[in-house]
């Protein structure tokens, strides 16, 4: 049995072990997308190896996640279009491989970094 849930509590009920979600606010769609999204973008941040047919796995996720993290409007602009960019380059160089994770890892940063910043503003 896989325990992976961070808001919930294990207790004992009538000789079994139950579920009990702490519920403190309902889970929104664009949360969910978000998670979803997020999730497969970390994935791709820490692939040992990118084909140009995963571009297609995440290309429509970008725009959500840019504009969702912690980073400025045009930096989120700046690093979709070098994330385009280096996916169109054939045959990949050291250049545009070095740009697509330098664009992977600040757009990772900044999705921590709002991610963080929100639970933050949740304790105050």
């Amino acid at each position: 049995m896989c325990v992976c849930a961070v808001d919930h509590k294990v207790f004992r009920d009538k000789g079994f072990l139950q579920w009990k979600r702490r519920v403190s606010e309902p889970l929104l769609a664009h949360d969910t997308a978000r998670i979803l999204f997020t999730s497969n973008f970390i994935g791709m941040c820490f692939a040992r190896s990118l084909h140009y047919q995963f571009y297609v796995w995440y290309f429509h996720t970008l725009p959500l996640l840019a504009w969702t993290s912690s980073t400025h409007k045009a930096v989120s602009v700046l690093m979709l279009g070098l994330v385009e960019w280096c996916w169109n380059v054939y045959p990949s160089t050291a250049c545009s491989s070095l740009l697509l994770h330098s664009s992977h890892f600040l757009l990772l940063f900044g999705l921590w970094r709002r991610n963080t910043s929100d639970a933050t503003a949740k304790l105050d």
